[in-house]
């Protein structure tokens, strides 16, 4: 579904260092349906990869397509780490952002939301304040606005990295729940090497700066998945893979 060809960044003049070379010939494939990660080193460029796709920064090289036409800016929808929620608003319009963006009447838009709410975990909290919401109910109702832009991927950049391990574990089965029931293409960021394994059906490692693709290893783990996986043998085998590579860094093959 996805191509992702010698995709590459270079930003010059930039300060003293004068050129920086981010991104060198990243090659990547995304299946529909199927949840992809992204893992390196800090300050590899991971998130400059999704900025590329979005269109909120230029390429230097490389090509993107979807079904073999060249992707567009709202061909995805993105997460960032923060939810950004509008504290002015309650969280039923927060969440109905991209439907009034497209047009969509207040009244059915919020309908829409009301409907869906419970299958996010935020029902009775419609007409709260954002002020009001736990940091997991805050990312439940930043991912469902999400789920309804009109994007064909969704971006997760590193949507659970502000929350406890406790908390982090929890929306972790819970997206893997959502999914389940809502089938979503999914290209998702992230530092915790644990994460990757229990959410991907594939996962890439980069190299440092200029992030090369060091590998891409398949995650063989039966769905649907529970915390239960995270003691077993088979996910420690393809964490220490993952570990193994991440510590070795260098040349990538692209």
């Amino acid at each position: 579904m996805l191509e992702i060809r010698e995709l590459s960044k270079i930003y010059e003049n930039y300060g003293e260092a004068g050129r920086l070379e981010v991104l060198d010939n990243i090659n990547m494939e995304v299946s529909r349906e199927e949840f992809v990660s992204i893992i390196g080193p800090s300050g590899c460029g991971k998130s400059t990869i999704f900025n590329l796709l979005c269109g909120t920064e230029e390429k230097s090289g490389g090509t993107v397509t979807l079904d073999n036409i060249q992707a567009k800016p709202g061909d995805f929808s993105y997460m960032p780490q923060s939810d950004l929620l509008m504290d002015w608003k309650r969280v039923w319009e927060n969440i109905a952002l991209p439907l009034r963006i497209k047009g969509v009447p207040r009244f059915l838009a919020k309908e829409r939301v009301m409907s869906e709410s419970s299958l996010y975990g935020l029902s009775g909290f419609e007409n709260a304040w954002p002020s009001e919401l736990s940091g997991g109910m805050r990312q439940r109702a930043a991912f469902f606005r999400t789920m309804l832009s009109s994007g064909r991927i969704m971006l997760l950049d590193e949507p659970f990295a502000a929350l406890d391990a406790i908390n982090r574990e929890r929306m972790q089965e819970w997206l893997m729940e959502v999914l389940e029931r809502e089938k979503r293409t999914i290209l998702l960021v992230t530092h915790s090497v644990d994460e990757a394994v229990f959410l991907s059906d594939r996962v890439y490692v980069l190299t440092p700066r200029p992030a090369r693709v060091k590998c891409c290893v398949e995650i063989g783990l039966k769905r649907p998945r529970g915390c239960e996986l995270l003691t077993s043998p088979e996910f420690n085998d393809y964490k220490a893979v993952l570990l193994k590579n991440l510590a070795e860094g260098g040349e990538g093959n692209g």
